[in-house]
């Protein structure tokens, strides 16, 4: 057997290698680009008469024959071939035995959240095409991701009613509290199957990525993420700073240890522009209000949630930022109506000024 390592039958058995690899069988013929020495061997081998440097097509059959003429009669040639190439597998048998491995995968990943709440939605929803080839993608790639990606399903903190930061999430899931920071890929992954388990479509803006893991009660730290109020009242330091006529700007670190809230008459004005305060703060008003600052981040949320029993009121600027975080607070609230958004009041402050196609384009969500 050593015979068939000789150099200068390479090109042969390795060309024949080739074609089982791809068609899985070995018939019909083979190309080659003998050199001299290579076509002298061959030929000899196979008693024909190839030329050097010229393309040769040898028929399969013929190499059969040369073998069966030889010292080595009763071998075939995948029994050659697998002696010169340990572990040779066809395509079909590559394909094969991923598929399995995959499948196993696959099993494996649902019999371990079988008896969990993401197992019924899982389920449903693997067999949709995105979803099983993210899953499988990650499966195949980086296991450990998935199975935190569907942990962190099951343990959402808003389903507790709890706020988290993400690096104590990040914790609490993987014991590394980097693993889902932000514009990180699994933070992208983690925030995509969110998007799938609520329904809602995927984008990959930084801002929305936020915004998605406020919904779910991940938040990205809890000093920064603030909301300007005026005439809010509860804790004593709310209640002096409204008698007092004083703006309190919350952190969400204020607000998640702010247990009553309220105003005097259950009534909130929401406005986008805190430039409306110097003029609010002169009069005597009953309602609380709450400053957007153009942004309902977790903290706008977090104190909305707390004012119960309370009539909301929104108005926002005539443009498609301002209509969109209308629209956000009117899916969210029930208990909401929009303010000075009538058409006479729209017509009188119109903008001579263009809209580019780009902040137009977000109109369409």
């Amino acid at each position: 057997m050593n015979y068939f390592k000789d150099e200068n039958l390479n090109l042969l058995f390795s060309t024949l290698k080739e074609k089982y690899i791809k068609t899985s069988r070995l018939s019909g013929s083979i190309k080659i680009i003998p050199n001299v020495s290579e076509a002298y061997k061959i030929g000899r081998f196979l008693g024909l008469n190839l030329k050097p440097d010229e393309e040769n097509i040898i028929k399969i059959k013929d190499i059969e024959k040369a073998i069966n003429k030889s010292k080595f009669e009763g071998l075939n040639l995948i029994e050659i071939l697998n002696y010169l190439y340990k572990n040779l597998k066809t395509k079909e048998e590559i394909i094969t035995e991923e598929i399995l491995r995959k499948n196993l995968l696959l099993k494996e990943l649902l019999k371990t959240y079988e008896n969990t709440p993401i197992y019924l939605w899982f389920v449903e929803n693997i067999t949709k095409k995105d979803i099983y080839q993210k899953v499988m993608y990650i499966l195949t790639h980086e296991k450990k991701l998935i199975y935190n990606i569907l942990s962190s399903l099951i343990n959402l903190p808003a389903q507790k009613g709890k706020m988290v930061n993400i690096s104590i999430f990040s914790s609490i899931i993987t014991k590394d509290p980097h693993y889902f920071d932000l514009d990180t890929s699994h933070n992208h992954d983690l925030v995509w199957f969110i998007c799938k388990f609520k329904e809602i479509e995927f984008n990959n803006n930084r801002a929305f990525k936020i915004d998605v893991l406020n919904s779910v009660g991940i938040y990205m730290d809890n000093i920064s993420n603030f909301v300007i109020t005026f005439n809010l009242y509860g804790p004593t330091y709310l209640n002096e700073l409204s008698n007092k006529k004083e703006v309190a700007i919350l952190s969400l670190n204020n607000l998640n240890n702010l247990e009553e809230v309220y105003s005097l008459n259950k009534k909130i004005i929401i406005l986008e522009n805190p430039s409306l305060l110097n003029v609010i703060i002169s009069k005597n008003y009953q309602s609380g209000f709450i400053i957007t600052s153009g942004n309902l981040n977790i903290a706008c949320y977090n104190i909305l949630d707390k004012l119960k029993n309370h009539e909301f009121y929104y108005n926002g600027d005539f443009d498609p930022e301002g209509l969109l975080i209308a629209d956000k607070l009117l899916e969210r609230y029930q208990n909401l109506s929009l303010i000075g958004y009538e058409k006479e009041l729209f017509l009188k402050s119109i903008s001579s000024k263009e809209l580019s196609v780009s902040r137009i384009k977000k109109l369409t969500k």
